[in-house]
């Protein structure tokens, strides 16, 4: 870990640590403790990879150099000291262990909660070494106290704009984060975030929330500079529900779970209907499914991350926010980061590796009490069994 522009320890002292990303709602919520005339610092925190130093630095995590000019840019404006953290022992275990295994085996581990954590620690650690009062960070969400039998614990709740609503970022952080933990837009609509940037001239910051170690061109080409040739697979593609092949692949890096797939459709068209589902036979055969084609009432779930102090003896009782409304729905707890959900209602369509939040109640500002990834895996097995069993069966004759 290596720290630059650490400010003296007496202007800390006592001082609102805001935490920026480079998105436009970390500004806004560094704007609002400077108009409320509180002594405000900030820390910046930049994760990338030791081993693409020389592939471009493509694989990196939110904040980059870029990204970290135009935030000390900001910080010279407002006449506030910052902090930078710049980190790539950490981020190289965690892609090390977690996202190149994934790729190469075509499994989806949710490594951005894994950064996130890792980034509010090192805020964490900033704020307890320069005794700051609180730490202030962008993200739409709330946190609540309360006390039982002499015990204060604290907890995440929705957003007041469930469409924009971060919880789930917040949900695994431990006790004594969330007790420093103050989010300012919780109780604003996203629309009234973009209205006070431009009212504090920074609206034409883009908010880009900077989703780390997405697919692009680069990282595909770094990847295949970390990943031995003989881990490289080719095989067949197919879609759910049909004995017919589609097209082959020549490499799993070709595919994102719950994202679009192209291939080649015809002599000169694409196809961009279909999107991957998971792998089956792998690395012989993966699966494609077309838009809306997959919908369920009961699935699995991993990477399953929990408030604190969640019972998991007994079916727990929530609900599910997805296309813009709650689904009422139980779930079976399996291991400690496997469940299984069973919808009160009909089915929905639903995406392999797809996030889902899951509330005690049915409204806005609700306590957030999990959230996950669909896992299909199991679901498209039963399904293809069936279908074997079904053609396997001898069909009757009419005289």
């Amino acid at each position: 870990m290596n720290d630059k522009t650490v400010p003296e320890r007496k202007t800390l002292l006592n001082t609102v640590l805001v935490a920026l990303d480079g998105s436009l709602k970390s500004y806004v919520a560094c704007y609002l403790q400077k108009i409320q005339k509180a002594n405000v610092s900030a820390v910046s925190i930049s994760l990338t990879s030791e081993r693409s130093k020389g592939l471009n630095n493509s694989i990196k995590c939110r904040v980059d150099e870029a990204k970290l000019k135009e935030i000390s840019k900001f910080c010279e404006k407002l006449s506030i000291p910052l902090t930078i953290i710049r980190s790539t022992d950490e981020f190289d275990e965690l892609t090390d262990c977690y996202w190149v295994p994934e790729k190469i085996q075509l499994e989806s581990f949710e490594i951005c909660q894994q950064c996130h954590s890792l980034r509010m620690k090192m805020i964490y650690e900033v704020a307890k070494k320069f005794n700051c009062q609180k730490i202030v960070t962008g993200h739409m969400a709330k946190v609540f106290s309360s006390t039982k039998d002499g015990h204060l614990s604290y907890f995440i709740h929705a957003a007041n704009d469930l469409k924009f609503d971060q919880s789930e970022k917040l949900i695994s952080l431990p006790q004594e984060i969330l007790s420093l933990l103050s989010l300012p837009l919780g109780d604003l609509k996203y629309e009234e975030v973009l209205k006070m940037a431009e009212n504090f001239n920074i609206e034409e910051l883009v908010d880009t929330e900077n989703i780390c170690l997405t697919m692009s061109e680069s990282t595909s080409e770094a990847l295949k500079e970390l990943i031995p040739s003989s881990l490289v697979k080719s095989g067949q593609v197919h879609q759910v529900g049909s004995t017919s092949r589609l097209t082959k692949f020549e490499s799993q890096l070709e595919f994102e779970l719950g994202k679009p797939f192209r291939f080649q459709a015809g002599t000169n068209s694409k196809n961009t209907s279909h999107y991957f589902v998971e792998k089956f036979d792998y690395p012989e055969n993966v699966l494609v499914a077309k838009e809306g084609q997959l919908k369920f009432a009961e699935f699995s779930m991993f990477n399953c991350y929990f408030v604190a102090n969640l019972s998991k003896k007994f079916p727990l009782r929530g609900y599910i926010y997805i296309n813009d409304s709650f689904v009422a729905a139980h779930l079976y707890f399996k291991t400690l980061d496997t469940a299984f959900v069973k919808l009160d209602q009909s089915e929905i369509e639903l995406r392999s590796g797809q996030k889902l939040k899951i509330f005690a109640k049915k409204s806005q500002n609700s306590r957030i009490l999990l959230s996950a990834q669909v896992d299909m895996s199991a679901t498209l097995r039963e399904m293809a069994e069936k279908k074997d069993e079904e053609e396997e069966r001898p069909q009757s004759i009419t005289f």
